[in-house]
């Protein structure tokens, strides 16, 4: 009877609405939770690499500061001219006697430049053939031994510091210490006399510290950090067979080059061995006033960073679901408890229509639709009254048939006619079957009409 049901239109606008706005919501609270996720992954990344490369920057200051404070003394020996070898490598000895982790303390001095004297110490325990002052003085097996340092003329562990005139840092290399093999640094400061620089103080320091460091970092359990020397290799790394190999450089260079230039860096890369993408944060190390920083890297898994935020979402999308279906359960409730009056009230106006007037509207609501109901009642009720009246007025034998050519009228002088009492036709009989009258099957006036 109704091709486009009210109903229908009705909870379809409904549910286009909420499943928009659902949708949305949803979607804007996923993104933003996501992005601001990814954040704070960078945030703790950097917080943590900033901590660390702090910690293993202060370790390293230490070295640097007593070697830069050495040199100074070294300096005020010359300038003073009281440059006596015994006590300068007694200064040697004593510095590394109160460091364990120093594997060695050594000075290198120009030809002549400490007390103009190299040629009585030519081919002495602790020179060369050159008689330079070129003591180093190292641990072998728990004790302290001193010897002349060798390649000092090719090595950069001098010439670096020599040839800039600035502290420098080596990049870490394997040394035997205690039978063992360690990565090891030196930091080499140079000393000055009359603006000129005259000879080098260095401190060959183990390592060993940075691997305790990097093995005290996993974010997020899978995360990690690492400490890269300034030409890129792994100083430290949680896989040891990975220290003193080189770094995983992105497609860009851009990692590489900020660890060389000493620059904060934030990438975001796939790691194949976690199957992941990592939120990469590196921290430049700058030790002294050297000129080569290292980097402290700290690696987030972001799998394990949208774990709960993910978990968080699905939960908002299955609680939303839910609400969507009460909402669609209670919206098509109010619909149907909304139309089925006006279907009560279309009905009877569209039997009305038919010319059947027995239909009554049932609609006992309050609201706008119960006064439709009244008002719509009340006419009807006044239009059969009227007709009514007319109807009993008409002295004639008179009926009304409906569509069908039921009979659903006729006045006493039709019954008269007839033969038949009212109760008998009204609402059981067809017309034809009342006047039995050859037309009625050829030329039924009434049919005619009302086609």
């Amino acid at each position: 009877m109704f091709r486009k049901s009210l109903s229908a239109k009705l909870l379809s606008v409904i549910i286009i609405i909420a499943v928009v706005a659902f949708g949305a919501t949803i979607g804007f609270t996923a993104i933003t939770v996501f992005n601001s996720t990814r954040a704070n992954a960078y945030e703790l990344a950097q917080e943590i690499a900033q901590k660390e490369a702090y910690l293993v920057e202060m370790e390293l200051e230490v070295p640097m500061d007593e070697a830069r404070a050495l040199a100074y003394a070294f300096e005020a020996m010359k300038d003073t001219g009281n440059t006596d070898r015994a006590t300068a490598e007694a200064m040697l000895r004593n510095l590394l006697a109160g460091h364990e982790d120093y594997s060695a303390v050594w000075t290198v001095w120009e030809p002549d430049a400490f007390d103009v004297n190299d040629t009585a110490f030519a081919n002495t325990a602790n020179s060369d053939d050159t008689g330079r002052c070129i003591t180093e003085f190292q641990r072998v097996n728990g004790a302290i031994v001193s010897e002349p340092v060798a390649g000092y003329d090719q090595e950069d562990f001098y010439l670096l510091a020599r040839n800039s005139g600035e502290e420098t840092i080596l990049n870490p290399y394997e040394d035997t210490i205690g039978g063992q093999q360690v990565m090891v640094t030196t930091m080499a400061v140079p000393i000055r006399h009359n603006n000129q620089i005259v000879g080098v103080i260095g401190i060959d320091k183990d390592l060993v510290f940075l691997q305790d460091e990097v093995d005290a970092v996993t974010p997020f359990e899978t995360g990690y950090g690492v400490v890269i020397a300034n030409n890129g290799v792994y100083a430290a790394h949680p896989d040891p067979q990975l220290v003193n190999t080189a770094m995983i450089v992105d497609e860009t260079g851009q990692n590489i080059n900020a660890v060389r230039d000493g620059q904060p860096l934030s990438t975001l890369g796939y790691n194949e061995a976690l199957g992941t993408d990592i939120a990469i944060e590196y921290v430049p190390i700058n030790v002294g006033r050297s000129t080569t920083p290292w980097s402290f890297a700290v690696g987030i898994p972001m799998d394990r960073v949208v774990a709960e935020p993910l978990r968080i979402t699905l939960l908002i999308i299955g609680i939303a679901i839910a609400s969507l279906i009460i909402l669609i359960i209670v919206t098509l409730i109010m619909v149907r408890s909304l139309v089925k009056p006006i279907r009560n009230i279309a009905g009877v106006a569209e039997a009305i229509s038919d010319g059947d007037f027995s239909k009554k509207i049932d609609v006992k609501s309050e609201d706008e639709v119960g006064v439709l109901a009244k008002s719509l009642k009340n006419m009807i009720n006044g239009v059969i009254g009227e007709g009514q009246s007319i109807k009993n007025g008409i002295a004639e034998p008179f009926f009304t048939a409906d569509k069908e050519l039921n009979v659903t009228y006729m006045n006493q002088a039709c019954a008269d006619l007839t033969g038949y009492s009212i109760d008998e036709v009204v609402g059981k009989m067809k017309c034809k079957d009342l006047f039995k009258s050859n037309i009625c099957e050829t030329a039924c006036a009434l049919q005619k009409c009302m086609s």
